[in-house]
């Protein structure tokens, strides 16, 4: 059985939940990782590093070796995720944050609120 997450979180041709797992057993620097579709372009991974972390770009380049294409992380302070009560990522909330400093692709889920 694969699980391939919520359809409105779902990549075009992966499951963000499998890459984002991925990316988190490759950086132990990263305390979460959630990975935002981004329409028909590259996801956009966000990194919250552990205290004092820092990812350089061949780090960077390193870590996504073999994995799907994806764009620059953008790098956000845990204290700024946006989660509910019972501490799950609000992801609608983290693409918002996200969009104030990327160049966000409406998905198929955001298509439908149009």
């Amino acid at each position: 059985m694969k699980f391939l997450g919520r359809s409105v979180d779902r990549l075009q041709s992966d499951s963000a939940l499998e890459l984002e797992t991925a990316l988190l057993d490759r950086l132990p620097e990263c305390e979460e990782v959630v990975v935002i579709p981004n329409g028909s372009s590259a996801p956009v991974p966000v990194l919250c590093l552990r205290s004092g972390g820092e990812l350089s770009d061949g780090r960077w380049r390193e870590v996504v070796d073999g994995l799907p294409p994806l764009s620059p992380p953008v790098v956000v302070p845990m204290a700024e995720v946006p989660r509910t009560t019972t501490w799950k990522i609000k992801r609608a909330g983290l693409r918002e944050r996200v969009a104030r400093s990327v160049e966000l692709q409406p998905t198929e889920a955001d298509r439908r609120f149009i």
